[in-house]
C-alpha cells in the first residue's frame, strides 16, 4: 500500500496523468480488497477523473471494471451496471480473455445480488467454459465460489463448489479469495450444523487474513467464530455428560 501511496504522490509531482490513474487504480484495489469500499470508490473515481487526459484504453477500461465492481458491493446497482458493461464490451472487442473472464465473474456477481439467477447461471457459464479453456485454475475456482454463492439455499451443493473453489485457491496461491470461500464455507457448515468444522476453519481463516490485513474481514470472521463457539462448547458438554 505505501509503495502505491508513493507512486501516487510522485505523479502528482511530475503531472503525470497515467501514472497517476495506475496508481489511483491499483490503491483502489488494495482497499476493495481489504473491505474499505468507500476508500476505494473514492481513488477509483478520481481516477475517473483523469480519463479525458489519459490515452491508455486498456486502463480506461480496468478503471470502469473496478467501479462497477465496487459500485456493486455498495448495493449501487443502476450506477454499477453501466461501468461493468462499458469495461466488458471493451476487453471482448479487444479479446483480452483473461478481462472477459473477470468481466463475466463481476457481471455474474452484480445478478446473484440483484437476485436474476438466470443471467447469474450465463455468466458463470460463460467465466467457467473460458478459464477451463485457457487452464486458469483461479478463473475455475471463482466460478465455483460464485456458483456456490447463487445455489446457496441448496446447502451440499454450495458446500461441494466451495470445496472446489478451496481446493483451487490453495492450489494458485490466492489468500484473499480463499478467505472468503472459507468464510463463507463456515456459514453453510453453521447451517448444516457441523459447528466444530466450521469453528476449525475460522480460526485458521484468521491467520489467512491477517496476512493480508482486511480489518473488515477480520471482523466478521470473528463475529462468526463468536456464534458458533457456544454451540460447540453446550454440545461438547452434552457428549460428557
Amino acid at each position: 500500500m505505501a509503495f502505491y501511496e508513493q507512486a501516487i504522490k510522485r505523479s502528482e509531482e511530475n503531472n503525470f496523468g497515467e501514472g497517476l490513474l495506475r496508481s489511483y487504480n491499483n490503491l483502489g484495489e488494495v482497499y476493495e480488497k481489504s473491505g474499505e469500499l468507500n476508500l476505494a470508490y473514492d481513488l477509483y473515481f478520481k481516477g475517473l477523473e483523469l480519463l479525458p487526459t489519459v490515452s491508455d484504453d486498456y486502463i480506461k477500461a480496468e478503471l470502469n471494471g473496478n467501479l462497477g465492481s465496487v459500485l456493486t458491493k455498495l448495493h449501487k446497482f443502476k450506477e454499477a451496471y453501466r461501468y461493468l458493461m462499458e469495461s466488458f464490451d471493451f476487453f471482448k472487442a479487444l479479446g483480452a480473455r483473461d478481462k472477459i473472464i473477470e468481466g463475466c465473474q463481476n457481471q455474474a456477481y452484480y445478478f446473484i445480488l440483484t437476485r436474476n439467477a438466470e443471467s447469474a447461471d450465463y455468466f458463470i457459464n460463460e467465466a467457467h467454459k473460458m478459464a477451463t479453456e485457457q487452464q486458469n485454475d483461479f478463473g475455475i475456482g471463482w466460478t465455483y465460489y460464485l456458483r456456490a454463492l447463487l445455489e446457496r439455499k441448496n446447502l451440499d451443493s454450495a458446500k461441494n463448489y466451495l470445496d472446489e473453489a478451496i481446493k483451487l485457491f490453495v492450489a494458485s496461491g490466492n489468500h484473499y479469495e480463499l478467505s472468503l470461500a472459507n468464510y463463507e464455507l463456515a456459514g453453510v457448515l453453521l447451517e448444516m450444523k457441523e459447528w466444530e468444522q466450521a469453528l476449525q476453519i475460522l480460526k485458521n481463516n484468521k491467520k489467512i487474513i491477517q496476512q493480508y490485513g482486511s480489518i473488515k474481514l477480520l471482523e466478521q470472521n470473528d463475529i462468526l467464530m463468536q456464534r458458533i463457539s457456544p454451540r460447540v462448547f453446550l454440545a461438547n458438554a452434552g457428549s460428557e455428560v
